[in-house]
């Protein structure tokens, strides 16, 4: 490859790297992992032309090298043929395994270094990445740009996170018949050195593509347990949700961290809800499963986010150890009058409810928005028209009585005893 590489009129250059390769290797070992590498780049090579070049970069990621005059709609086409036969599955002994992959497709100007080219590439790569991953991506100027302001942008958060700057803020969740706070969900904002508080929308996407979601999980993990701990004089005792990243949902390591916190607080597992999401959970199904059946046998509770959006089946949810389901915002939001939306809304109550599971709406910020969830049965509530965000200070007032929040319609109080979220 370096030979071609050196030849001022060789075409276009593909890097492919697989998706979530690493999991291969912690699951089923380096043994299978090689095997895994050997049938991927034969699939290469098929999927390639004749004067094309394939070659192994390392680890898990391959270069293409395409013949000289190859447009783009052709290289593209390439890409086609890899992703395709990526898809089919391999057989590892008595395992089926399905491997994706993200591919980024440079074009080569004039006046383009060979460095370059590569360096082009790479970014459309990892935009493969950051838009969902098993897909390609050509690469498009102002990428670079991005690229650079991605790289700042993840080095001022590898030191905010050093230096403590990530912080959790608390959203309440209402008990919608009783109007009474029963826990509250950790968000985590970046306090930004020269931008101020930033919201998750705002460095979430950096920080999953730079690896760096679990670690933010595990720094709100934190300091909601030492909140969590702080409330111990608050009726109810008020449970505490917490996000679970992909990464951590395939890590044994989270029960210890989590038996951990609970330990050091001295709080009760039960106050704990970790959210995944449907995503996450179905990555690595099997692996998953275990982590969270040891997570449920601590004593916390465990809900499944954004339900409703994902592609999971039924029979996969039942199987799932979960106490509760967050209907996603797009049941809610913009919901109107209609019939229709209403059935909809109700189908998905209906169904948590035949799998026994507690129903928590989440978005919303319409009077009648909470009205038509109560009609429907929908216990829980949480959004901006009952509560914003807030410190853990503020929250901890707010938990007491001893504060109001402007975004509460007249008729909410939080001056009642706080029940636990019961099944």
């Amino acid at each position: 490859l370096q030979a071609r590489l050196a030849d001022q009129s060789a075409g276009p250059v593909l890097l492919v790297d697989l998706d979530d390769f690493k999991a291969i290797n912690d699951s089923l070992g380096h043994q299978a992992g090689d095997e895994v590498l050997k049938t991927v780049a034969g699939r290469l090579v098929s999927a390639s032309r004749q004067n094309d070049v394939v070659a192994r970069l390392g680890g898990d990621e391959f270069a293409i090298l395409l013949g000289e005059g190859t447009s783009a709609p052709e290289a593209t086409g390439v890409a086609t043929r890899i992703e395709a036969q990526l898809k089919l599955p391999i057989d590892i002994g008595l395992t089926s395994l399905v491997i994706g992959a993200s591919v980024g497709v440079a074009m080569p100007e004039e006046g383009q270094s060979l460095d370059d080219l590569v360096r082009a590439a790479d970014v459309a790569l990892y935009r493969s990445k950051e838009l969902g991953k098993g897909r390609a991506t050509v690469f498009e100027p102002g990428m670079d740009r991005e690229a650079r302001e991605h790289l700042v942008l993840i080095g001022a958060l590898r030191e905010s996170l050093s230096r403590e700057h990530v912080i959790a803020h608390y959203q309440p969740i209402f008990e919608i018949s009783t109007n009474r706070i029963v826990g509250v969900e950790a968000l985590a904002r970046w306090d930004h050195p020269t931008r101020g508080l930033l919201l998750p929308g705002q460095f979430l996407g950096h920080a999953e593509r730079a690896g760096l979601a679990g670690t933010i999980s595990n720094a709100v993990f934190a300091q909601a347990c030492s909140a969590l701990a702080s409330w111990s004089d608050v009726p109810g005792r008020p449970f505490v949700s917490l996000n679970v990243a992909a990464s951590q949902l395939a890590d044994h390591r989270i029960v210890a961290d989590l038996k951990a916190l609970v330990a050091r607080h001295g709080i009760d597992a039960s106050q704990l809800s970790l959210e995944i999401t449907e995503s996450a959970a179905i990555q690595d199904f099997d692996r998953g499963l275990a982590v969270l059946n040891r997570i449920r046998d601590l004593g916390c509770r465990i809900s499944l986010d954004d339900f409703g959006t994902g592609y999971s089946s039924l029979s996969m949810l039942h199987r799932l150890p979960i106490d509760a389901v967050k209907l996603d915002r797009s049941f809610v939001e913009g919901f109107g009058p209609a019939a229709s939306a209403r059935s909809l809304l109700g189908a998905a109550i209906d169904i948590a409810g035949a799998l026994g599971l507690e129903v928590i709406a989440e978005g919303v910020e319409r009077a009648g928005q909470l009205s038509i969830l109560r009609s429907l049965g929908c216990r829980y509530a949480q959004g901006f028209l009952l509560g914003s965000p807030q410190d853990e200070l503020r929250t901890g007032l707010l938990l007491r009585g001893e504060a109001t929040d402007l975004r509460y319609p007249a008729d909410l109080t939080t001056r009642s005893a706080l029940p636990s979220l019961a099944r």
